[in-house]
């Protein structure tokens, strides 16, 4: 019998948020995160099987940012929606990455993803411009077939900005003021209320839909919050009978809590105890713990084999290159293993064929995942700059002095850790000279502020952008950039024989099999002649393996 080792209690929800399409996992990088969609689908159906022996229920949510992180994605995400479909989620929300290209929203309706949840797609402050209606719906109930439990659900966003021209968002604090959203409270037909937030779990909207919440239903009436968006783990107490939880991103958490029905509070002499949390790393062994040891079910097993059979049709797993060291995404520019610093330094003075005069401006939000040693595939380049940004000519002829003063304290500083920093902006090559002549480029996301700023300095309109090309006249984007540079600087200076063979077809003649194994002989007495010679140098330094912004992510972690 499979032994439960998580708290379950009346309301048990498992929960994933920004997973941004790491629905793969980490396993070829970092070991300690190898679990994926189709392990996660098997835990959930493990527990959800053990639960339901004891007369409880447990709902799996997805809480929004399911686009913009892997090769998985692109716009529209026509090869990523078929893998997320397979999940039987409860209830999914809608996230602010789903919202910056028409072409992705729009493809959000006419493939039928939305219509897919029957009504648990869930916009509570998210329209549609043109026809003012909710993108999926404002609300719904969740049904607990053994316990008989109803729960009140809402998906709200927090008040984006940035979104697509197609849509719109409502601020937060006008939706909880509607009528409709009054109504549906003043109901009292439910057991307990579940707010997926695609906001941070203490940010101060979450205190805002929490006030009106209680105002509306009383003290007693469980709320439970599924937080997002920031990218953390973290767990906070809004009241006796209100709890807030986050579980992290990229599919390194597997969150879960349990909460009361509003007749156990009620009944309760402490119904604060009765809300529980635990955070999982997403690893094979350690969901396996929670559940007791279970082998990977029939549906989990076909949904690890599509998402594998995507990427080898995506032709995303292909090496370009192979890096020596690994580069970190939270190093501060002057340390040379930061990948900022690697960006600035090297990566775009390649694609500007190291004209000083060209400088390119960019807010740190633009990477988003460390570059890891050893053999760089297509997928890590697109997990370093995901967006595929078009460069465009900002200013042209602006003297050095001008481009300090338009971004001056808002200039990243060297020994800072980016991460900590709410995206500064970044500029490219050595430095900027007071007294040298810049051409300024932007990438596409960060082009009309980095000209607003250009132009407030000047004093003066500037000429209308341009695209930058590259000599083939291409439009050259951040991410073709990336991949440009791996390929040109980091080429693999041997070919592992292994990935040889796995990469042979299934009718090779004989004589391609003695190639490799020949291959195989003569790199072996390579190493051998080069351990002589190298015999008695001192060893270089290892680069730790772990991805160093996911450290200190432990089982159980909470943030107040």
């Amino acid at each position: 019998m499979t032994t439960v080792q998580l708290p379950l209690g009346d309301i048990n929800v498992v929960a994933v948020t920004d997973v941004h399409s790491w629905v793969a996992g980490h396993s070829r990088h970092e070991p300690s995160l190898d679990a994926d969609y189709g392990d996660v689908l098997s835990f959930y159906q493990e527990l959800e099987e053990a639960a339901n022996k004891v007369g409880k229920d447990v709902f799996f949510v997805m809480n929004g940012d399911m686009v913009d992180g892997t090769g998985l994605s692109t716009v529209p995400p026509e090869h990523l929606l078929p893998i997320i479909e397979t999940m039987p989620f409860d209830a999914v929300n809608m996230g602010n990455h789903e919202l910056y290209h028409n072409e992705t929203v729009e493809y959000l309706r006419s493939s039928g993803f939305i219509e897919h949840w029957n009504g648990n797609y869930l916009t509570t402050n998210t329209f549609w411009e043109e026809i003012k209606d909710y993108i999926g719906h404002p609300y719904t109930y969740l049904y607990g077939q053994h316990s008989q439990i109803k729960i009140l659900t809402f998906g709200f966003l927090y008040n984006f900005v940035n979104n697509c021209k197609i849509t719109t968002v409502t601020k937060v604090e006008e939706t909880v003021q509607e009528e409709w959203f009054q109504q549906v409270l003043l109901q009292r037909d439910y057991d307990a209320i579940l707010v997926l937030a695609h906001m941070d779990y203490i940010d101060p909207l979450v205190a805002v839909i929490h006030k009106s919440i209680r105002a509306l239903v009383g003290p007693e009436m469980p709320i439970q919050f599924i937080n997002g968006h920031s990218h953390r783990r973290g767990f906070h107490v809004y009241d006796e009978t209100t709890t807030a939880m986050e579980a992290g991103r990229y599919l390194d958490t597997v969150g879960f809590v349990s909460f009361p029905t509003y007749d156990s509070v009620r009944k309760s002499d402490a119904p604060d105890a009765l809300f529980q949390h635990v955070f999982l790393d997403a690893n094979k062994q350690v969901l396996a713990g929670a559940v007791g040891n279970f082998d990977k079910t029939s549906d989990g097993s076909s949904l690890t084999d599509l998402i594998h059979q995507t990427q080898d049709d995506m032709g995303i797993e292909r090496v370009i290159g192979c890096s020596t060291r690994s580069y970190f995404i939270d190093q501060p520019l002057n340390a040379s293993n930061s990948l900022y610093g690697l960006y600035m330094r090297q990566v775009f003075p390649f694609a500007f064929e190291n004209n000083h005069s060209k400088v390119v401006v960019q807010s740190t939000g633009a990477l988003r995942y460390s570059l890891l040693r050893g053999e760089v595939t297509l997928d890590d380049v697109i997990a370093v700059s995901p967006f595929d940004d078009l460069i465009y000519l900002a200013a042209q002829n602006i003297v050095g002095i001008d481009v300090i003063e338009a971004f001056g304290g808002d200039l990243m500083q060297t020994d800072t850790n980016p991460r900590e920093q709410p995206f500064p902006f970044i500029i490219s090559g050595s430095g900027i000279e007071p007294h040298h002549i810049y051409d300024v480029y932007a990438a596409d996301f960060d082009l009309s502020e980095v000209r607003r700023r250009v132009q407030d300095s000047i004093g003066r309109t500037l000429e209308p952008s341009s695209l930058f090309k590259g000599n083939d006249g291409i439009a050259v984007t951040t991410s073709k950039i990336w991949q440009s540079f791996v390929i040109e600087h980091w080429p693999c200076s041997v070919v592992s024989p292994v990935r040889q063979l796995m990469h042979e077809s299934h009718n090779a003649t004989l004589f391609g099999y003695g190639s490799v194994l020949f291959s195989m002989f003569c790199l072996l007495v390579l190493t051998l002649l080069r351990k002589k010679i190298t015999r008695g140098r001192p060893s270089l330094p290892q680069e730790p393996e772990r991805n160093q912004s996911t450290r200190g992510y432990g089982s159980t972690d909470s943030l107040e």
